[in-house]
């Protein structure tokens, strides 16, 4: 009797694909971890300058270290796979800024962080000095103005 023949080419295109299709789904989840560490460090920092930016008749340092207190406690937990955080806090006349850098350090993506820098995080943001109560009066001064006219 004859025997059949097999092909093999199922085997051979399942070698080829397999990869790519496995390789693809892990650069979709390193891309989602990269992009929650983004957002989330650009909201923490905007936070932590906000919430500084509201101390009263406070002094520079004791505005940077409430600061930097109040951006440790909102880093806690919040950011995944991460080297070591940079932070700087910078107080001026009217501003508060703070700035977050990081690196993230992936499984089977050192090569690429390390060459051209791609898993690399900086974010800066930065709010106003502000006095509620002096603004909620200079509106209503306006206000009252526009109203005896």
């Amino acid at each position: 009797m004859y025997k059949k023949e097999k092909n093999a080419y199922f085997t051979v295109e399942a070698s080829m694909l397999i990869p790519l299709v496995l390789g693809g789904i892990i650069f979709v989840i390193y891309l989602g971890i990269y992009l929650y560490n983004v957002y989330t460090l650009g909201q923490i920092s905007y936070i932590a300058a906000l919430r500084g930016s509201l101390l009263k008749n406070a002094s520079d340092e004791e505005i940077k270290s409430y600061t930097e207190n109040q951006l440790n406690q909102l880093l806690e937990h919040q950011i995944m796979a991460k080297e070591k955080l940079e932070i700087r806090v910078c107080t001026s006349k009217g501003k508060v800024k703070v700035g977050i850098s990081t690196r993230m350090i992936l499984p089977f993506a050192e090569f690429i962080s390390k060459t051209i820098g791609f898993w690399k995080i900086e974010k800066e943001a930065e709010a106003n000095k502000l006095n509620p109560v002096d603004i909620i009066r200079n509106v209503r001064k306006i206000n009252e103005s526009k109203i005896s006219e």
